[in-house]
């Protein structure tokens, strides 16, 4: 499949923002009639950006619970923040809030830990690839990237010795997957802090075994 040109993907993005200042960026705009072109652009831009970010490989495969549940996410994200973004003084600021809130916001909003990345871990633990293994929670499906970081930022914070799934341990967990074709699953994990005096992403039933093969 051929990626969409760069500067077809911002007219796209153009056009949503457009319909969002049309009907939000005037102290007399109508706040039902704004709330409805929010939602809209929201739905819109939704799909534009998950389309992209599997054809880029970004985020792995997602069950239609998983997409829904993601969608209402990224939506309720855009329409609460979008009277920052529209309130700003200049157009170049409001576009600038706008794109930062859609980009950033579609990725904070991603499901913590998709069952494909729970079975592409175990699958590859079973055939000797890595020394992950996983026990996929059928409640992950309500957790965000963004609130399963939150949860354990306290954690985070009174461990600052760099015990973190970062650069280096993401390194070696991607070294084991080298001949995987399930490489895309991988950046789902690289921001989860990993439990404070163990081996485990931390809250989400990853972790490393014990065992040497």
């Amino acid at each position: 499949m051929v990626l969409p040109p760069t500067s077809k993907r911002r007219k796209s993005l153009d056009l949503h923002f457009n319909a969002v200042i049309a009907s939000c960026g005037s102290k007399l705009s109508d706040p039902a009639r704004c709330n409805k072109a929010v939602v809209k652009s929201a739905e819109s831009v939704f799909v534009q950006l998950h389309v992209e970010a599997r054809m880029d490989e970004k985020v792995p495969p997602l069950s239609k619970e998983e997409t829904s549940e993601f969608r209402d996410r990224f939506k309720e994200l855009v329409v609460g923040d979008s009277k920052r973004v529209v309130t700003k003084k200049s157009r170049s600021e409001q576009y600038s809030g706008w794109k930062n809130l859609v980009q950033s916001g579609y990725m904070a909003m991603r499901p913590v830990v998709p069952e494909s990345l729970a079975k592409t871990v175990n699958k590859m633990s079973s055939s000797g690839e890595s020394t992950w293994t996983a026990a996929y929670d059928s409640s992950f499906v309500k957790v965000s990237v963004a609130k399963g970081k939150s949860k354990f930022l306290g954690e985070k914070k009174r461990h600052q010795d760099g015990r973190t799934l970062g650069h280096e341990t993401a390194s070696r967990l991607a070294a084991s997957t080298r001949n995987s074709q399930d490489l895309e699953a991988v950046p789902s994990l690289l921001d989860i802090p990993l439990a404070s005096g163990s081996t485990c992403l931390a809250g989400v039933s990853i972790c490393k075994t014990n065992s040497t093969r």
